[in-house]
């Protein structure tokens, strides 16, 4: 993607026709932020995005009621080589709004929500609930970071997540835990060059059941820091640490 795009309003658009790129999809929402809020300027150029990395961009006109776009521009962005996802122990439903739209700053792929022994047990039907409201979050995230791709939010468990990428050489799982040895960065290297997936506790902690599943799935327990972090926190911290791991 053009550097040029980051001094450019980015506006959210569900579906963008990559087909046609004399059609700029703009809807009423959209809009009203563009005039109300941000006051655009006429013949200013604006973005939208789909979440999936397709991008337009063109000059708005304003004509009485009547809106006008010029030079639209249909662009495609491939994903980095190297990604990086959060399994995030469930906790109170404001906390985990902040999380959310944190790390889709800083562009994780997909985020994981599992019950943990020690978090605030939610029944995911009532998450599932939240997912239009959190698109949004993630969405409105994606436009101020200049992120073209929306996270994946996913429902399972710490066994289902272990089973499925333990064993596949592509991946590196690790469990963020202060209770271990503190990882000094001249040896950070070996976590590099493989999309990394970390897994963020409750402020609880996690249960020695839970200990004995990360030590058979082999996922490595590492601590960055010196304090006790809240779950919030530690995401956030873990998200900066894996998008150092996957940009270099």
């Amino acid at each position: 993607m053009s550097s040029n795009n980051f001094d450019t309003p980015w506006f959210y658009e569900e579906k963008i026709d990559i087909n046609n790129p004399t059609i700029f999809e703009f809807n009423k929402e959209n809009l009203h932020h563009c005039k109300k809020v941000l006051r655009i300027n006429k013949n200013s150029k604006i973005l939208i995005f789909d979440g999936y990395g397709n991008t337009k961009t063109a000059n708005i006109n304003f004509n009485g009621k009547e809106v006008v776009f010029n030079n639209i521009k249909l662009s495609k962005t491939k994903k980095q080589r190297f990604n990086f996802s959060i399994v995030q122990s469930l906790c109170e439903i404001n906390k985990l709004e902040l999380i959310i739209q944190k790390v889709t700053e800083l562009g994780c792929e997909k985020l994981f929500l599992t019950n943990s022994s020690h978090s605030k047990k939610f029944d995911f039907e009532f998450l599932e609930k939240k997912l239009s409201r959190w698109k949004k979050i993630m969405a409105s995230a994606c436009a101020q970071s200049k992120n073209p791709f929306l996270p994946k939010i996913i429902f399972g468990s710490q066994n289902e997540i272990c089973e499925k990428y333990q064993k596949n050489i592509e991946f590196k799982l690790i469990c963020l835990n202060p209770h271990t040895q503190k990882i000094e960065f001249s040896n950070i290297h070996k976590y590099k060059e493989k999309n990394i997936i970390i897994f963020i506790g409750p402020e609880g902690g996690y249960s020695d059941e839970e200990i004995k599943l990360f030590e058979k799935c082999n996922i490595e327990k590492i601590n960055i820091n010196k304090y006790i972090l809240r779950t919030e926190t530690a995401s956030i911290v873990g998200a900066f640490l894996a998008q150092i791991l996957c940009n270099n």
